[in-house]
């Protein structure tokens, strides 16, 4: 007879072993390890803020810079503005003071071209001792009146003076008195002359 040799054998597995607590310290990495997947989480929402944050600050900044700089073009283009007003006044009144001048010069009158003709009309024995002259311009040219004081030898030569006057100029008025000086008889005269110049 065979004897069967039986080795003995062990279980080294507890038999309760699902039943068995987990130790206390896996809550606590549990606990840890959601703690710091929060601090992680955390940590890039604040990031995204954050980024988020300095872009519309970046922004603003930009905005504000770009808002001061209009503002100071806006300030220059007022100071502009009142400086082409200002100079538009000036531009204005000074084209004023050139019509006024330019209409003055249009209507002056040519006296020296005037008494020259009146002396061209005067021969021996006739003298001017006063002379005064007026203008009155209107739209059409101006009419020009001359007042002549003076003497003469004779009527005869007083005579041909004041045809030639007629001849000359027009309108002739004359008022003549007689006088004397140390038993000279003379003659002296006040001739006014109007006539009309037409506007060139």
């Amino acid at each position: 007879m065979v004897r069967r040799h039986y080795e003995p054998h062990f279980n080294l597995f507890s038999k309760d072993l699902s039943q068995k607590k987990l130790p206390e310290n896996f809550y606590f990495n549990m606990m840890m390890i959601g703690s710091m997947l929060l601090l992680i989480l955390f940590a890039i929402v604040l990031a995204i803020v954050g980024t988020r944050y300095a872009v519309v600050s970046h922004k603003h900044r930009m905005l504000t810079k770009e808002l001061n700089i209009l503002h100071e073009k806006d300030r220059q283009l007022m100071n502009l503005s009142i400086r082409v007003a200002r100079l538009k006044s000036d531009n204005d009144a000074l084209a004023g003071s050139i019509r006024t001048v330019s209409s003055l010069f249009d209507r002056k009158t040519g006296w020296t071209a005037i008494l020259e003709k009146v002396s061209a009309q005067m021969e021996a024995g006739v003298w001017l001792d006063n002379f005064t002259g007026k203008s009155f311009p209107d739209s059409q040219g101006e009419t020009v009146s001359l007042a002549l004081d003076g003497g003469a030898i004779s009527i005869k030569t007083l005579n041909r003076f004041v045809g030639r006057l007629e001849k000359n100029f027009g309108n002739v008025k004359v008022n003549i008195k007689a006088a004397e000086n140390e038993d000279t008889r003379y003659y002296t005269f006040s001739v006014t002359l109007l006539w009309k110049e037409k506007k060139k």
